[in-house]
């Protein structure tokens, strides 16, 4: 025999609550999960932008995310509220201000000077300057001292012919052999 709880439970259907399921969840329960099936309430909390036992209201202007527990910059273009589930200003920031939350305040931001600043075509023009100058001044110095190796030479050499035979000719004997003794000692 079954009791009222399983006979009630069983007439429950998803993304309904209440008796004999006669009232439909809110559809901004966190990750779309169904409500409790007898409160009504989303047990896992809301999606972004909403908030309530019932996630059936959305986030007061100028708060935003799960619950509406943050606050928006305040910078939006003409005060309009910030996007309720993420913060941003989608019309775009008032005049001083930058990013997605116009929470970046651009007088804070380093202004350069574009009189100072290198275009790079300049930049590469003395980059390969450089590279050029070291080049011609390794070579310079690599002729330099093949120069200076040659001039030590002395100039008047002269190649000299020396007539005289310093050696012995050799011809083949033909009659006595002629032998010596080696004596080891």
């Amino acid at each position: 025999m079954s009791t009222w709880m399983d006979r009630n439970y069983m007439l429950y259907k998803d993304g309904w609550y209440g008796n004999n399921c006669s009232q439909q969840c809110t559809e901004h329960c966190r990750d779309s999960f169904d409500c409790n099936h007898v409160t009504g309430q989303c047990d896992r909390g809301c999606d972004v932008g909403w908030t309530g036992s019932f996630c059936d209201k959305e986030c007061d202007d100028g708060t935003y995310g799960y619950d509406c527990v943050n606050n928006c910059s305040g910078h939006c273009l003409n005060n309009s509220p910030c996007n309720k589930q993420t913060g941003y200003c989608d019309r775009g920031c008032n005049p001083g201000y930058t990013n997605s939350y116009c929470s970046k305040d651009t007088a804070n931001l380093q202004k350069v000077d574009p009189k100072l600043t290198v275009p790079p075509s300049i930049a590469w023009i003395v980059g390969f300057s450089i590279l050029l100058a070291i080049n011609v001044f390794v070579i310079s110095a690599i002729l330099i001292r093949l120069w200076r190796k040659r001039s030590k030479r002395p100039q008047n050499q002269s190649d000299t012919n020396d007539d005289g035979s310093h050696y012995q000719e050799l011809s083949v004997s033909k009659g006595d052999k002629t032998y010596q003794t080696l004596t080891i000692t």
